[in-house]
């Protein structure tokens, strides 16, 4: 694989755009582009944290699980969002795996140049604050949303986790892009692939969704928009 260096990547790297000129200047001069295949690895759990992401096109998978393969936290990570921010200034190696859930385009930077130039604007660190502060508050919801004790809310209510956080519009549906596997919504709702499974088709039945090969469209937005509350 290789890495191309970013000419002229000014128009590119958003998630740059709140450090002084000059230091915009520095970082752009070491940033590179990497392409990577579905299912190529970006890194893994515990590999050193040498590098910040920034998603051009496509989707990046976040995975974390523990040793009993018990507990699996997923996310997605999509264009014009930096990567990782959990550990930042703080953490020597990545606590999550990344994965491309799609084909993708990212450009990175060394931490050891992102970290003392982020530190010296005021600007920036708030940009990071206000990213980190959209996450907690997406988990906030998944906590909210997938706590209920019946487990068929719980899968209902992660398909609409997922219009509100990654879906796209087609008309009057709304595209999930990226292959949406069962055991995923499994695990985001604390239940069994049987009870996503006899969900998911209960749903289709009613014409609120559609799901066929991993593929997922919401058909009926109203029935899924209280998450967003």
């Amino acid at each position: 694989m290789i890495d191309h260096q970013i000419k002229d990547p000014s128009t590119r790297v958003n998630s740059f755009q709140w450090l002084e000129e000059e230091n915009q200047q520095r970082l752009k001069e070491h940033i590179y582009c990497r392409t990577y295949k579905k299912g190529q690895v970006l890194f893994y759990e515990g590999d050193v944290r040498d590098r910040i992401f920034h998603v051009i096109e496509g989707l990046v998978r976040i995975e974390k699980t523990d040793g009993t393969d018990s507990y699996c936290y997923v996310d997605f990570v999509g264009p014009d969002q930096l990567f990782p921010l959990i550990g930042l200034f703080e953490r020597d190696n990545y606590d999550v795996s990344a994965f491309a859930a799609t084909d993708i385009v990212v450009q990175f930077a060394a931490m050891s140049l992102f970290e003392p130039l982020v530190v010296s604007s005021t600007s920036q660190l708030l940009w990071l604050n206000q990213q980190m502060s959209q996450q907690l508050e997406k988990q906030r919801r998944r906590v909210e949303y997938c706590v209920t004790s019946s487990a068929q809310t719980r899968v209902v209510n992660t398909i609409g986790l997922l219009m509100i956080e990654h879906g796209q519009s087609q008309g009057e549906q709304i595209r999930i892009p990226f292959p949406v596997f069962i055991n995923d919504i499994a695990k985001y709702s604390g239940t069994t692939r049987e009870t996503v499974s006899q969900t998911l088709k209960a749903l289709v039945h009613k014409r609120k969704i559609y799901y066929r090969y991993k593929e997922l469209i919401i058909y009926d937005q109203d029935y899924f928009s209280h998450v967003v509350n």
